[in-house]
């Protein structure tokens, strides 16, 4: 985290965010963006989403939000997410 120039207008995506550690850091970089957070783990997103609570609920424009999104919904290039032939 400590290498990443987050500014306060930046837009960030963490994928695989866990329990919400770094999104609630990058948030408080980015006061003025938002932090995007994508997790297949059901749990991890709710885990994620208490601690990140205040940022999510933001008035106005939340800086934070979190998701757990249909990976077949990506583009992808070509490459297959979890899915066997």
């Amino acid at each position: 985290m400590s290498l990443l120039d987050v500014q306060p207008t930046d837009r960030v995506l963490e994928i695989g965010p866990g329990p919400g550690l770094a999104v609630a850091e990058l948030a408080g970089r980015a006061t003025r963006g938002r932090v995007y957070g994508i997790d297949r783990s059901q749990v991890m997103v709710r885990q994620a989403g208490r601690r990140n609570a205040a940022g999510i609920r933001a008035p106005g424009s939340p800086r934070a939000r979190l998701r757990r999104p249909a990976l077949r919904s990506f583009p992808h290039g070509g490459f297959s997410y979890g899915e066997r032939p």
